[in-house]
């Protein structure tokens, strides 16, 4: 079984990560440190979103094989680890808190269809990020035709993700 208070002691008590601050804007657009989105600058700046805090718990997990698996949300992502019955959800922009899934689903105003949720395989989590980080990065470069290709690129990871035909669309 795994100490998850061990591993939120050691991530932001002792290597001290946080997360990184944003908000909504008057303009109703979400603000973040877009590059703080990516696992190699949360190790270097120490702050990261909750992507790359997840990433770091996935690649935690892998690396010491606990089933670390993320779960996302419309504009969030999470992780989860599941023994047998017992899930424990991580809140990664939390210090690592285990919140209930009402607590997620009390956030939305409407039902969470698939793929919101579910456990997610690690081959769906990179079309997560080919999509929500990737070809969102490139587009707000105006570097259109590589955020296209990454967005193609998300669909053969997750063909049923609805972030990255909505991306598509207003890209297109």
């Amino acid at each position: 079984e795994v100490n998850v208070k061990r591993l939120n002691q050691y991530l932001f008590s002792e290597k001290k990560y946080i997360s990184a601050p944003s908000g909504w804007t008057t303009k109703g657009k979400m603000e973040v440190q877009t590059r703080s989105n990516w696992l190699a600058e949360l190790m270097m700046q120490g702050s990261g979103t909750c992507s790359s805090l997840s990433s770091l718990y996935i690649v935690l997990g892998q690396k010491r094989n606990i089933p670390i698996k993320p779960i996302i949300l419309p504009g969030h992502v999470f992780v989860r680890i599941v023994y047998g019955k017992e899930v424990i959800n991580i809140e990664t922009t939390a210090d690592g808190a285990s919140l209930p899934n009402a607590t997620y689903t009390a956030m939305y105003d409407r039902k969470l269809d698939e793929p919101y949720m579910r456990t997610l395989s690690l081959r769906e989590y990179i079309g997560c990020l080919l999509s929500n980080q990737l070809g969102y990065d490139l587009a707000e470069s105006l570097r259109e035709k590589e955020a296209m290709a990454s967005f193609n690129m998300a669909v053969r990871f997750f063909p049923r993700l609805p972030d990255v035909w909505q991306n598509k669309g207003i890209l297109h």
